[in-house]
């Protein structure tokens, strides 16, 4: 799926279906979506501690995974550890609903951005992006905030601003972060971490030299910590 089909979902209001809402980082998804006009519906394993959040925003939610869950959608939007075999996933398949995982999605939505400031690393993203979103928010930045965790500032892990300025987690767990479009990518360290993906330190260094190139060779900028060893 590209940008502009993306888009048309969107504007059309055609249903988005998120399969694992409760997460962190899809219940801002959502919230972010639904401040754009978009239409959003849910579904997770366990009950939803969120509900009252989600009736506010006139999402539907759904316990459990059925492959009748995707049923009208237009699309739906997974997490990386939501597998094939999902029975949402299953049921979109079945009747040809696109399916995307998350880091596509934020994406595609950080390239509405001007300014697209991406905290990477193996450790202290969740702090860094949290001091960012505070600062910039302290100089009158309106930044749209992503952060995974919940940060008092921002009254969780979703911000909505209304500039230019996109400030967003990046994660590099199955390589997520490479769907993403920074402008400015920060690389706090690079360690082992995620074997049960990467297979070693060099495919790590590799996946984070892939990330710090996404950076437009034009205005853009890679802030990398030079004392780390690798």
């Amino acid at each position: 799926m590209d940008f502009n089909e993306f888009n048309e979902i969107i504007n059309a209001k055609k249903p988005i279906h998120i399969c694992g809402i409760n997460g962190v980082s899809m219940r801002a998804l959502a919230k972010q979506l639904c401040s754009m006009g978009a239409v959003v519906q849910g579904s997770d394993r366990d009950p939803s501690p969120y509900l009252d959040e989600f009736t506010k925003l006139g999402i539907r939610f759904t316990q459990g995974h059925d492959i009748d869950n995707t049923e009208g959608a237009a699309l739906v939007i997974r997490t990386a550890a939501v597998l094939d075999n999902n029975p949402d996933i299953v049921g979109a398949r079945r009747r040809g609903i696109p399916v995307i995982e998350r880091a596509n999605a934020w994406g595609m939505l950080m390239s509405r951005y001007k300014t697209s400031v991406c905290v990477s690393g193996t450790h202290g993203k969740t702090s860094t992006t949290s001091m960012i979103a505070t600062f910039t928010q302290s100089a009158g930045c309106d930044p749209t905030v992503m952060v995974g965790g919940n940060l008092n500032n921002i009254g969780g892990s979703l911000r909505i601003g209304h500039s230019d300025l996109f400030v967003a987690e990046a994660c590099e767990y199955k390589n997520s972060f490479l769907s993403f479009t920074p402008t400015i990518a920060i690389i706090l360290n690079i360690d082992r971490d995620h074997l049960d993906f990467f297979s070693d330190t060099d495919d790590i260094i590799a996946s984070f030299t892939k990330f710090a190139y996404l950076v437009p060779e034009k205005d853009g900028v890679v802030i990398a910590c030079l004392d780390d060893a690798n």
